[in-house]
C-alpha cells in the first residue's frame, strides 16, 4: 500500500502543488491512464489515486485518493483509523455540518470541510461509522 502524508497548502507525499506532469512522472512513473477532465484540465490516474493539472499551464492542482492508499494527516491515517474524522473534528475550530450520536458520526450533507486545516472529505452519499 502506498502511503501519502498531507502537507497543507503544499502537496501530498512526494507530489507538490504546482509540479508539471513531467516532474510527477519522474517521481511516480507513467500514469496508467490520462484524459482531459471537465473545464479543460488534465487527469492522470495511478493505482489508487488521481493527479489533476490546471487548464492554464498544466500544473498540479489536485490529488484524490481511494482507500487503496494510506493517506495521513497530522499522523492520523484517514482511511485506516475509524476515529480519524472524529480526531480531526476535535482539532478544528468550526467543522461544518457534523452530527454526532451515541453510536455514529456522519457528515449530514455527504461532505466535511475543515477550512482551517485545508481538508475536505467528500462522498456521493452520507456515510456512517458504527
Amino acid at each position: 500500500m502506498i502511503a501519502f502524508d498531507i502537507r497543507p497548502f503544499k502537496g501530498v507525499g512526494p507530489i507538490a502543488f504546482g509540479m508539471t506532469p513531467e516532474q510527477v512522472h519522474g517521481l511516480l512513473g507513467a500514469p496508467r491512464m490520462q484524459r482531459p477532465s471537465p473545464l479543460g484540465r488534465r487527469d492522470e490516474r495511478y493505482e489508487g489515486f488521481r493527479v489533476r493539472y490546471t487548464a492554464d499551464g498544466g500544473l498540479t492542482c489536485e490529488v484524490t485518493f481511494s482507500t487503496a492508499c494510506d493517506v495521513l494527516f497530522a499522523g492520523i491515517s484517514l482511511f485506516g483509523d475509524a476515529t480519524a474524522i472524529h480526531q480531526l473534528a476535535c482539532r478544528c475550530i468550526s467543522p461544518m455540518k457534523i452530527r454526532y450520536s451515541s453510536s455514529k458520526m456522519e457528515a449530514t450533507n455527504g461532505s466535511l470541510s475543515m477550512i482551517s486545516m485545508c481538508l475536505a472529505f467528500v462522498s456521493s452519499r452520507t456515510t456512517s461509522t458504527p
